[in-house]
């Protein structure tokens, strides 16, 4: 019980905070929606009231593996405003980046 609790509570190293920071660069659409939501306290339902898109949308945009989908650009913009952001909050998802380099 001790070693747990002496892992949960270690000061963070310097390896931590780089390995925070990838791992942050690294995320997916999905995953930075959710942190979005997560933010505000948002559940799909709210999400999707907010931004004006169908429930349905925001849920494939939200799930994992069959049945997940990225928004076309006019949904990612509408999602990016119902958080406050301009739709460059996105533009650092691995997934998003690896269709910018498809279709170069």
């Amino acid at each position: 019980m001790a070693e747990v609790l002496e892992t949960m509570w270690r000061p963070k190293t310097a390896a931590d905070t780089i390995a925070s920071l990838r791992s942050e660069s690294a995320m997916t659409f999905r995953d930075k929606l959710r942190s979005l939501m997560d933010q505000k306290g948002w559940s799909i339902e709210e999400t999707a009231k907010r931004s004006g898109l169908t429930y349905s949308s925001i849920k494939s945009y939200c799930a994992k593996g069959k049945g997940s989908r990225l928004p076309n650009l006019q949904s990612a913009v509408a999602l990016a405003k119902a958080f406050g952001h301009s739709v460059s909050v996105f533009e650092d998802c691995e997934d998003v980046k690896m269709i910018e380099s498809e279709k170069q």
